[in-house]
């Protein structure tokens, strides 16, 4: 597909994440945090194809909350 580690597709961030080697797709941004939220794929391939079917039916990113700001907000509310 690219011989890049990053790329956009259409609003789409795709990225080959070093730490675990599978690609992903950033859907959303944590509320909370401000981290990325991405669904990772095994091959740049399968990530670029999700990427394009989230354009292609006119998905947005979205701003979210991920499992790990959520559990330290919970812990800095006791």
């Amino acid at each position: 597909m690219s011989d890049q580690s990053y790329y956009e597709v259409g609003d789409f961030p795709v990225f080959c994440d070093e730490e675990s080697g599978k690609w992903c797709v950033q859907t959303a941004i944590c509320r909370l945090g401000g981290c990325a939220i991405s669904k990772a794929f095994d091959t740049e391939e399968e990530a670029h194809m999700h990427a394009t079917e989230l354009g292609a039916t006119n998905q947005e990113f979205v701003m979210s909350v991920c499992e790990e700001c959520y559990q330290e907000y919970l812990q800095d509310c006791r």
